[in-house]
């Protein structure tokens, strides 16, 4: 039997919420993040409340569509007003 992944884990709430923050910091709405990254605004709004996974590429790509480097949205003691690195 295979692992499978919460769709609903702490990480995955913890990183969309930093991206969330991040996104409204760098003046974004859902859908320009969805157009700049070639998504959804569906799936850019189901990554921010903690219900999507999706491949470290594109969650690279996104973070870096906001200004942020992808090791501060999984990095377990970030924290952040800025959406920047401390």
């Amino acid at each position: 039997m295979s692992p499978s992944i919460d769709h609903q884990s702490p990480l995955l709430r913890r990183i969309g919420q930093r991206l969330k923050r991040a996104r409204e910091l760098a003046g974004l709405s859902q859908n320009d993040l969805a157009y700049l990254v070639c998504m959804s605004r569906a799936s850019i709004a189901n990554l921010e409340a903690g219900r999507q996974d999706m491949p470290i590429t594109r969650l690279a790509l996104i973070a870096q569509m906001v200004d942020l480097d992808v090791a501060d949205l999984v990095r377990a003691d970030y924290v952040s007003t800025t959406g920047r690195r401390p």
